[in-house]
């Protein structure tokens, strides 16, 4: 299961970035729809994008030329120098953009215009789709380190997350596949990722917006595409299949 799991997370990763890499407009109400979208508008690929896509996923040489250096940082830092060397905005590749910047104000939610008896089913539903997924994406890693998890301690830091969101005006979260696996490829081992993450995203929001705000949207879609073929294990799908 927890195979079958982490290749169709590798799948929609794939498949929502295609878009990002080609300035292809693709949309659908399901993966193969997006998938059928993209292949049908093939001949409006912006090649300045896409070049830059591919010249991102050059970071599996530098992954394995030194498994020291962090490959997708490295890549991202000259996909944003080559966007400004060559003025490659201007010839429509889409860039992050602005980023808005400070601190979120905590303030006690106004539930004066919501109508709870509506809400609440729905707000039910997110809760066990994200715990859901939260498990699911612990588990699947745990098992590949041969390690376990505390589904109760997996609960209670989601709880205390989507509280500490809903005093920032924030939104209903839950873990993400995608920085997990680019987590994992770079070596990350334990808690302390998450938290040089946290202190990252603060000093965005602080002092590096305007640094950010030149990377392409290409090189993230990459980035991402290169961290979502990690997550199939070609090894075992064989295995299944021979079983």
């Amino acid at each position: 299961m927890l195979i079958g799991h982490l290749a169709g997370i590798a799948v929609l990763m794939i498949v929502s970035q295609l878009g990002e890499g080609t300035r292809i407009d693709t949309g659908g109400d399901s993966t193969l729809d997006e998938l059928r979208s993209f292949v049908t508008q093939l001949d409006q690929t912006h090649l300045p994008t896409l070049a830059v896509a591919v010249g991102t996923l050059l970071l599996f040489a530098i992954r394995c030329s030194s498994r020291r250096l962090p490959g997708p940082l490295i890549a991202m830092l000259l996909a944003a120098g080559v966007v400004v060397l060559f003025n490659l905005d201007r010839s429509s590749v889409a860039l992050v953009g602005e980023i808005p910047r400070g601190l979120p104000s905590p303030a006690l939610p106004d539930f004066s215009a919501v109508e709870l008896a509506l809400l609440l089913p729905a707000a039910v539903g997110v809760a066990i789709v994200g715990y859901s997924d939260n498990v699911l994406t612990a588990r699947a890693f745990a098992a590949k380190r041969h390690e376990s998890i505390d589904s109760g301690q997996e609960f209670l830091a989601l709880g205390v997350a989507n509280v500490a969101a809903g005093l920032s005006h924030g939104f209903p979260v839950s873990s993400s596949g995608r920085r997990t696996v680019l987590g994992d490829a770079m070596g990350s081992r334990s808690q302390l990722h998450s938290l040089v993450a946290m202190v990252s995203v603060l000093l965005t929001m602080l002092f590096l917006s305007p640094l950010l705000s030149v990377f392409p949207r290409a090189a993230l879609g990459a980035v991402v595409i290169y961290a979502a073929t990690r997550l199939v294990d070609i090894t075992e799908l064989r295995r299944i299949a021979r079983f």
